[in-house]
């Protein structure tokens, strides 16, 4: 692999780089130079995530950790061993339960965003990578991205409004032919 940090400076951050390096979907290009970027592929859904790595154009993807989340395959009594409070009427004798914003479900699959999110930081802090794209259906999704640290968002390169978790990694890496060059 090329050293890119000694010619390009301490980041490859396209936002802070020279004039001359662009960012494509393909890697970094440096006046004529292809530089490949790594980049971090997060497939998911609410009950299961698989991470994958890309180094560049015709080098595919490989499957790099599987996150499973049984939880999220539960009915909504199974994961509430409680009734909801009760509370009394400001006037009368009137009782009802408490009912909250979230339900058990959504409160179940916004931890486990936040589960892939710190998996995501983990990957970014250890090992690095330069690009990030995002594979969810549109609402898990939105919980992956508001769960993501400051410094992760900024690598969000692309996103796949799909739910294609369970496919073979060659049909994973077809669906991402609109944002990465696999």
């Amino acid at each position: 692999m090329l050293d890119t940090t000694a010619r390009l400076g301490s980041s490859l951050d396209p936002a802070r780089a020279p004039a001359s390096l662009e960012s494509g979907t393909d890697g970094l290009r440096f006046g004529a130079y292809l530089l490949p970027m790594n980049t971090l592929v997060a497939v998911a859904e609410r009950a299961r995530a698989r991470l994958f790595h890309h180094e560049g154009p015709g080098k595919g993807l490989s499957e790099i950790g599987d996150l499973a989340h049984p939880e999220a395959r539960m009915h909504g009594l199974e994961l509430d061993t409680d009734r909801p409070g009760r509370v009394h009427d400001r006037k009368g004798p009137g009782r009802h339960a408490m009912s909250s914003e979230e339900s058990t479900k959504e409160r179940a699959a916004s931890n486990f965003a936040r589960e892939v999110a710190q998996a995501i930081k983990a990957r970014r802090t250890h090992e690095g990578f330069g690009r990030l794209v995002l594979v969810a259906e549109p609402g898990f999704l939105g919980m992956l991205r508001a769960a993501l640290d400051p410094a992760t968002s900024k690598l969000v390169d692309g996103e796949v409004h799909k739910q294609i978790v369970a496919r073979p990694t060659a049909e994973i890496a077809a669906h991402l032919a609109e944002v990465l060059v696999v």
